[in-house]
């Protein structure tokens, strides 16, 4: 079991492995640690500790997301 760290984990679609490291348009970085509902396959979902948090920064569109996977 991996407990999510603020600043680290990131929820995303089915279609990226965990551990994948994600990389924003503004340079942060995350990792692929959780999973989306089927019909949210289209975004990231990025782990704030609180629900006040995640209201205050709201929804956010990026630019340019890169997607780095690991090959078995």
């Amino acid at each position: 079991m991996v407990y999510p760290i603020e600043g680290l984990t990131i929820a995303g679609p089915r279609r990226f492995p965990f551990g994948s490291v994600v990389i924003l348009s503004d340079g942060r970085k995350f990792i692929i640690q959780d999973r989306l509902a089927k019909h949210f396959d289209n975004r990231f979902d990025i782990f704030v500790h609180s629900h006040k948090r995640a209201r205050k920064l709201g929804i956010m569109k990026a630019e340019k997301v890169i997607v780095i996977t690991k090959k078995n």
